[in-house]
């Protein structure tokens, strides 16, 4: 596996589409972050997945994963939150999805010499 924790990943995001649980893939609203988006919730789906998106607005969101939208995820039942190209230095946000019930997955690309500030 390429990335940290990926059969962790893999692992938890079969288990979802076996039980036919909600998942939420939410992405950063540039190039890299929609075409991940776009390519996940595609695949997700193709499996059979129950795929809900979002992409903050720029001006009335900003950057990064937003309590409010997790906690409205929530009321549609997602179980499952994917972030892609954002979410890595979302500490609060994430904490926030875990004390909802949420299974949290951050995908990133790497760039080089960075450090993620979330835990294992």
């Amino acid at each position: 596996m390429l990335l940290a924790d990926m059969d962790v990943a893999v692992t938890r995001i079969a288990r979802a589409l076996r039980r036919g649980e909600r998942i939420l893939v939410y992405g950063d609203y540039d190039v890299d972050g929609i075409c991940s988006l776009t390519i996940l919730k595609h695949a997700l789906e193709l499996l059979g997945g129950t795929v809900d998106v979002h992409v903050p607005h720029r001006l009335r969101e900003g950057y990064g994963l937003q309590p409010k939208v997790i906690t409205e995820a929530v009321g549609r039942n997602v179980t499952l939150l994917v972030t892609v190209d954002t979410g890595i230095r979302s500490l609060e946000a994430v904490n926030h999805a875990r004390s909802l019930g949420l299974d949290v997955i951050v995908i990133i690309f790497p760039k080089q010499n960075y450090q993620p500030q979330l835990p294992l």
